[in-house]
């Protein structure tokens, strides 16, 4: 067999073993059911925007001036995730919460910051009947889409969240963007505008928040293979490039 032909030979082989491996970890996740793909010490940090009159939040929320936030995960057991929240003012000031979430029934103070890892289109963000927060029961995955963020381009869950009302004495509106990193499932982006007016007040919000710096960056998952697939297309070629120089050197003269 000539040189040429071994070497498309090992590159079919390998690029077989390396979806072929891909393919067994996602059914192994989609077997496993809704799980954190964090573990403990993982964290994220975001760049934050928020601006209006209105609160938000539990006991009133962060107020406008906040500019980053930083979670990091101190506790992974089973489906439930425990994190801190820091929160930090442009004045310098800055506050910390613990929240809590479980990523299969959603049950926790800290609804949407994470869902489980490897969800897709159409899958439930949480399964249980869990009202609290601002996604309700049932809802699922809008889209799993390519979206970059710190440079890099990664599989993202997002999921759109619109509500409203209207009656003779009062209005309000709340739209909510969500991007999740799918193999994490950190919230990797957020935006979101609230409204609401009566006959003596209008209170308005704007928020948004996007990913500026995380642990992991990458799934151990992807990594793996990537590494092993960069390796050995560069071998290849560098075979497939000294044979052919090799060729041309005791080709015949015409």
């Amino acid at each position: 067999m000539k040189t040429h032909n071994k070497i498309v030979v090992l590159a079919f082989l390998f690029l077989t073993l390396l979806f072929t491996i891909i393919r067994m970890q996602t059914m192994k996740a989609m077997a496993q059911g809704k799980v954190p793909g964090v573990k403990a010490g993982d964290w994220i940090e975001y760049f934050v925007s928020l601006s209006g009159n209105a609160t938000l939040g539990e006991g009133g929320g962060p107020q406008p001036g906040v500019n980053y936030a930083k979670l990091t995960v101190m506790e992974v057991s089973g489906t439930n995730i425990t994190a801190e929240a820091l929160i930090r003012y442009e004045n310098g000031t800055q506050t910390t919460e613990i929240n809590a979430i479980d990523v299969d029934s959603g049950q926790g103070n800290g609804s949407a910051l994470f869902i489980a890892a490897n969800l897709t289109k159409g899958d439930l963000v949480y399964t249980g009947n869990w009202s609290e927060g601002p996604i309700s029961p049932g809802v699922t995955i809008n889209e799993t889409i390519l979206r970059e963020y710190l440079g890099s381009i990664v599989e993202v869950n997002q999921l759109n969240v619109t509500t409203g009302y209207t009656s003779p004495d009062f209005n309000y509106s709340l739209s909510i963007s969500y991007y999740w990193y799918k193999a994490t499932g950190m919230m990797a982006e957020m935006f979101m505008e609230y409204w609401f007016q009566n006959e003596t007040t209008y209170a308005w919000a704007s928020f948004y928040g996007t990913v500026i710096g995380m642990v992991p960056e990458f799934s151990p998952i992807l990594i793996i293979p990537l590494a092993l697939a960069v390796t050995l297309v560069a071998v290849l070629l560098s075979k497939f490039l000294s044979t052919q120089a090799r060729a041309k050197r005791h080709a015949p003269i015409s």
